[in-house]
């Protein structure tokens, strides 16, 4: 009975710790949104991506630009462009996806 106390003790010590880390880069993502691409209009910084081509799932998007949401010293992460991804989720930090020269991906989804 004594441990159980200790045991209670020390998990109710450490809650309030563990509800400060729920915003951490590796815990999973809370929330998420359809991303329409586009040239001029970047998001909320995401904690991975899902790419994907909903008419061939095993075709992968022939081409996909990025912006990464780091910083350059321009105030970004600087702009990627991936060849053929595979349809699936990835660890991305990301603001923008380019619809310049976008090809085959017709869903993208952001999750943060």
């Amino acid at each position: 009975m004594i441990i159980a106390r200790y045991i209670l003790a020390f998990w109710l010590a450490l809650a309030p710790l563990g509800s400060a880390l729920a915003t951490e880069l590796y815990d999973p993502p809370a929330h998420g949104f359809a991303v329409t691409p586009s040239d001029t209009v970047s998001f909320p910084e995401t904690t991975e991506l899902y790419i994907g081509h909903s008419a061939a799932p095993t075709t992968p998007c022939a081409v996909v630009t990025l912006t990464m949401a780091g910083t350059d010293g321009a105030g970004s992460g600087g702009k990627v462009t991936l060849k053929s991804v595979p349809n699936g989720l990835y660890p991305l930090r990301v603001t923008q996806v380019w619809a310049t020269g976008l090809t085959t991906c017709d869903t993208i989804v952001a999750f943060y």
